[in-house]
C-alpha cells in the first residue's frame, strides 16, 4: 500500500489516497492497479526528475503561496530562482536547446505552465517533458509575467512534449539530475525510459471504479 507521508506523498494523492484512513481502505476492500514506472540513470521514480532549479523552485513557490496566493508566489519564485542560475545547454533527444529548467514528469501532469499539480492517469505510457526556454531576450522576465497572469503555459517560452523514451545531453559539462525532489548524481547525459504499468499499488475501490 502507498502511504500519503514523505516524498511519495503526490504520488498517493493521485493514486486516491490522501489519508492514513484511505490507506487501510484500500487494502482492506480496494483494487490492485498497475502504474508505470519512470526511470533515469538505471534509477527509478515515481513523480518528476528534473534538471536545473525545479526543485528549488517548487519549494520557494509553496513557501510563498500562503501569503501572496498560487500565481503571484510562481512568479516571485520563478524570478527569485532563475536570477542566480545560468542557463543549461543540452540536446533533447538530439535537438540543441536552451533552457532554464527541464521537467520530467512520469505520466501527464496537468495543468500546463511552471506549476504542475496531479496526473488524471498514472499509466499513460508517457514521459511529460517541460522546459522553459532560455534563447530569448528576456526569457526570465517574460516568464515571471506570464506566471503572474497565470498564463505561464501561453507563453513562447514554455515547452512541453510527450515521449516514450528521453536522451538529455549536456553540452557544456556534467549537470545534476532531482528524482522526486531529492539531488542525485551528476552526468553528461540521462536517459529517461518508462516500464507501463510496472508496479502494482492499491486505490480505494470509489476511485479505481470513477471515469
Amino acid at each position: 500500500a502507498v502511504l500519503p507521508a514523505g516524498t511519495l506523498n503526490h504520488f498517493a494523492r493521485d493514486v486516491g489516497i490522501t489519508s492514513f484512513d484511505d490507506a487501510i481502505t484500500a487494502v482492506e476492500g480496494g483494487f490492485g492497479v498497475a502504474v508505470d514506472v519512470a526511470t533515469v540513470g538505471g534509477t527509478p521514480f515515481l513523480n518528476t526528475a528534473s534538471i536545473g532549479s525545479y526543485p528549488e523552485m517548487v519549494a520557494e513557490r509553496e513557501r510563498l503561496e500562503p501569503r501572496l496566493g498560487k500565481w503571484p508566489a510562481l512568479a516571485v519564485a520563478a524570478y527569485r530562482v532563475l536570477k542566480t542560475q545560468e542557463p543549461l545547454h543540452v540536446e533533447l533527444n538530439g535537438r540543441p536547446v536552451k533552457v532554464w529548467i527541464l521537467f520530467v514528469g512520469n505520466c501527464a501532469y496537468t495543468p500546463r505552465g511552471l506549476s504542475p499539480a496531479w496526473r488524471p492517469r498514472l499509466e499513460d505510457g508517457q514521459l511529460d517533458v517541460q522546459y522553459m526556454r532560455a534563447d530569448k531576450r528576456f526569457s526570465r522576465a517574460r516568464l515571471a509575467v506570464m506566471a503572474l497572469a497565470g498564463l505561464a503555459e501561453r507563453s513562447r517560452m514554455y515547452q512541453q512534449m510527450e515521449v516514450s523514451e528521453l536522451r538529455v545531453r549536456s553540452l557544456a559539462g556534467p549537470v545534476q539530475i532531482a528524482r522526486d525532489g531529492e539531488p542525485g548524481e551528476e552526468a553528461r547525459e540521462f536517459v529517461f525510459t518508462k516500464t507501463p504499468q510496472r508496479l502494482v499499488v492499491y486505490r480505494p475501490a470509489e476511485v479505481a471504479d470513477a471515469p
